[in-house]
């Protein structure tokens, strides 16, 4: 068995058994993410912990003197008994004595085996560790639960704000389709389903420098202004390298980097369509595509939690359906297509639930415009970018919204007399690529960075 796939061990009181290299000796940890935190070992009824240390994986066995690390697990001649298995939960002892955790935090042998002695084995893919790792939106509050406010409390009982369920209620009630919701019992008999709130803002970015320029300043405004926590997924020709490099002011581990080759402007601006079956967007909600010609001037929390609930793709309203630029020529083509809104959509901000929401459209897009091509329509003809046919697509397969994003989105330059300050998402909208829009762009996130905070 992998080492990730080795158990941690959670304690009758909200916390977990870890090691002190420096101390040599047993602590408890009380977040599951705490690199201290020891492993189980379990092999023919005995055990033995684990721990990183150095880089290393090292085995800790009792002595007389505490704890002691060694290398070679196979030398230990004695291991910890399992004295008692029953559901998830675990007794350890050694020569009559039972592995202990008490109320003041020491961890020692005692001997009986009562609630200070019983443990919980806590896996990586456990539906406990997806709880404890992630926010959700709760249908019984009504409301969303940050991750900061869901703690472990004492008798193996899991908070998430208000909420109390039991690790019991977990392990014989929960029930997921999907990594994205949980269905539960509670309290006897209440049921509870818990909603995924793991965002993810992906781009498509193509081009020389001066266009990971412009990435890269979009980035270091959410991450900046936006204060948006999530992941991150590059989709991209550019090896993961580079992009690592791009934006290293964020930490690697939240961004994914998707190769995608390209060979003319089409299949670029096709790109953020082309995603449908990658297994990485599997894994989140809501997901928002957003080009990179856009400056975030205010957090986005609200967007991210609309995203979530609202039921239908959010896209921003910019004109009259019937430009050109708004899929006029498909939709007015189309006689078999019965209604459409009345404003046109600007394609470079889409928010949505997740992927299988728009996972018919977006496929239907692609194929839209590339059947296009196919039967003649030049390829640098403006109703062969993906605006037209994603208006059109949108307008006459699915339900969108095009208003709530107006509350989110501004375009630049603003109106006459708007204030777009500490509003939301700045888009530099106008033409095919960013190459001439540069310098704009770099002006105006130097002016946030020059105001007072």
């Amino acid at each position: 068995m992998s080492e990730e796939h080795r158990p941690k061990l959670l304690s009758a009181h909200g916390t977990f058994v870890g090691f002190d290299p420096d101390g040599n000796c047993l602590v408890v940890c009380t977040d599951h993410r705490d690199i201290r935190c020891v492993r189980l070992h379990v092999e023919k009824g005995k055990a033995a912990f684990s721990v990183e240390v150095g880089g290393k994986m090292r085995y800790i066995v009792p002595s007389i003197d505490g704890f002691l690390l060694v290398d070679d697990l196979s030398l230990v001649v004695q291991r910890l008994d399992v004295i008692a298995q029953e559901g998830g939960y675990v007794y350890l002892g050694l020569n009559g004595f039972f592995f202990a955790a008490h109320p003041d935090g020491s961890l020692d042998f005692q001997p009986w085996m009562q609630i200070h002695e019983k443990f919980w084995l806590l896996h990586d893919d456990s539906v406990v560790t997806r709880i404890l790792s992630n926010h959700w939106q709760s249908e019984s509050l009504d409301r969303f639960v940050h991750r900061r406010d869901i703690a472990l409390r004492p008798n193996f009982e899991i908070g998430l704000s208000d909420l109390i369920v039991t690790i019991d209620d977990l392990v014989f009630y929960a029930y997921s389709e999907s990594d994205r919701e949980i269905y539960l019992i509670y309290q006897k008999y209440k049921v509870e389903r818990l909603i995924l709130f793991k965002p993810l803002i992906y781009f498509c970015a193509y081009g020389d420098q001066r266009s990971f320029d412009l990435l890269a300043c979009s980035l270091r405004s959410f991450e900046k202004y936006g204060r948006f926590d999530g992941d991150y997924a590059i989709v991209t020709d550019k090896s993961s390298d580079y992009i690592e490099k791009t934006l290293s002011f964020i930490d690697r581990e939240r961004i994914t980097v998707i190769m995608l080759p390209v060979v003319d402007v089409i299949d670029m601006v096709s790109a953020r369509y082309k995603i449908t079956d990658c297994a990485v967007f599997q894994h989140y909600q809501p997901i928002i595509y957003s080009d990179f010609d856009i400056v975030c001037n205010a957090p986005i929390a609200n967007l991210c939690e609309r995203a979530l609930t609202s039921g239908r793709p959010l896209l921003r309203s910019e004109g009259t359906i019937d430009l050109v630029h708004y899929g006029s020529v498909l939709i007015q083509g189309d006689e078999h297509l019965r209604r459409t809104k009345d404003l046109g959509f600007n394609s470079g901000v889409i928010a949505f639930k997740n992927i299988d929401a728009v996972r018919a459209p977006f496929r239907m897009i692609v194929a839209c415009m590339y059947s296009h091509i196919r039967s003649g329509l030049p390829r640098y003809d403006t109703t062969a970018y993906d605006q037209s046919a994603a208006n059109y697509v949108f307008n006459k397969m699915i339900d969108f919204d095009i208003h709530e994003m107006d509350n989110y989105v501004f375009p630049w330059p603003p109106a006459e007399n708007e204030h777009i300050s500490g509003r939301g998402l700045i888009h530099f909208c106008g033409g095919v690529g960013a190459g001439h829009k540069v310098d704009r762009i770099i002006s105006y996130y130097e002016y946030l960075e020059r105001q007072p905070r």
